[in-house]
């Protein structure tokens, strides 16, 4: 059923990022058109589409009968056009569309006969007058979104200029000239978000993902929505649909990972260890290169009293040079498994990086305390 009329320029970008996942190479590939009418009709309009603008073309070479001198260059012209939408896209310039709307309408006009018009109109003249009207009304369509587009440029204007609630009566015009322009809605969109309207910014940037479902940066702003008035588990759900469709995309795993820090820190703050240690360890799969993930779910095992894998998980990260985290947390896992020598031993060693690190002074004095007191229960 294709794409949408006039949506090839949103529908092949969207395709070029998921097939070319380096942004910075693939973001040399995007067209505007597809230099070739009859397949962007193909890809708009779908097979019905282009078998319909078929037969015009076949209307217009093979059952238009020449009635009138000149009648014969008329088909000429529009054969040059038609040759030359192979390799071009004259139909999606609004000149040409006018010519080529006039040649229509002069095809489709009645037999004159010396200085009278005769009013008679074969079967194929009547339908291709029928075409020429359906060609106005689709190059008043390409007027309308010119305009659409001419407005929605004051608007970005605006919006780069930081004044969103300025951008805001541009944009809203804009979408009325062209309500299914993905661009124009997205730009509403990010307007709304800047103006604090979180619920009608969100419910445009999901209108735009109901005709490309995986419109990354619709799915980033509803995730950022959601981060903005805190719904952290929908934010965790999108930004892990935009991860899935573009992983490599850098700005969405940062966005992914800060989501996961922040329910990690909300669920352990309600005592949800179970489910921080899960997020810990997405996290961790994210960015492995990151050591806080792994100290988190040491602290979060160690928790869950379960010792000897809170172990064998700082085991297999070798020490940071420098770093006095992993001192603290090998120090406190090794308290809690009742081995103060090994504890001091790690605290020694952190504190010899940075003398003034006051958690590591505070561990030392508890565990001294803890020492002169007995053994720990």
């Amino acid at each position: 059923q294709g794409i949408g009329l006039g949506n090839f320029a949103l529908a092949y970008t969207s395709y070029i990022h998921a097939l070319v996942p380096d942004i910075h190479y693939s973001d040399r590939l995007i067209l505007k058109n597809a230099h070739s009418d009859p397949l962007e009709i193909l890809a708009e309009l779908g097979p019905i589409g282009l078998l319909l603008a078929l037969y015009v073309v076949w209307l217009v070479f093979f059952r238009v009968p020449i009635f009138n001198p000149g009648d014969d260059l008329l088909k000429a012209g529009l054969l040059a056009q038609f040759v030359n939408s192979f390799f071009n896209f004259p139909f999606q310039i609004i000149q040409t569309q006018l010519v080529c709307a006039v040649l229509l309408g002069l095809l489709a006009r009645g037999k004159t006969v010396g200085t009278q018009h005769v009013l008679s109109f074969p079967r194929s003249r009547v339908l291709l007058a029928l075409f020429f009207a359906l060609f106005l009304f689709y190059t008043r369509y390409q007027l309308l979104r010119l305009e659409a587009s001419a407005v929605a440029r004051r608007g970005l204007e605006h919006l780069v200029a930081s004044q969103p609630a300025k951008a805001l009566p541009h944009l809203r015009r804009a979408v009325a000239l062209a309500p299914r322009n993905a661009d124009i809605l997205m730009l509403l969109a990010y307007a709304l978000s800047e103006t604090n309207t979180i619920s009608e910014s969100s419910s445009v940037a999901e209108s735009v993902l109901g005709v490309f479902p995986g419109f990354l940066p619709a799915l980033n702003l509803i995730g950022l929505n959601a981060l903005r008035i805190n719904d952290l588990n929908r934010a965790m759900r999108v930004f892990e649909r935009s991860f899935e469709l573009q992983p490599y995309q850098e700005p969405t795993r940062k966005k992914l990972s800060d989501t996961y820090q922040r329910l990690t820190a909300e669920f352990r703050a309600k005592g949800f260890i179970a489910q921080a240690r899960e997020l810990e360890q997405k996290r961790a799969v994210l960015y492995p290169e990151l050591v806080e993930p792994v100290y988190f779910q040491v602290i979060d095992l160690m928790a869950l009293g379960q010792l000897e894998e809170a172990q064998a998980v700082l085991d297999k990260l070798p020490p940071p040079p420098g770093d006095t985290r992993y001192c603290y947390v090998a120090a406190k896992l090794a308290f809690a498994r009742n081995d103060s020598s090994r504890a001091m031993d790690w605290l020694g060693k952190g504190l010899a990086i940075n003398p003034d690190d006051e958690g590591l002074k505070a561990m030392r004095s508890a565990l001294s305390g803890a020492a002169s007191d007995g053994p720990t229960p």
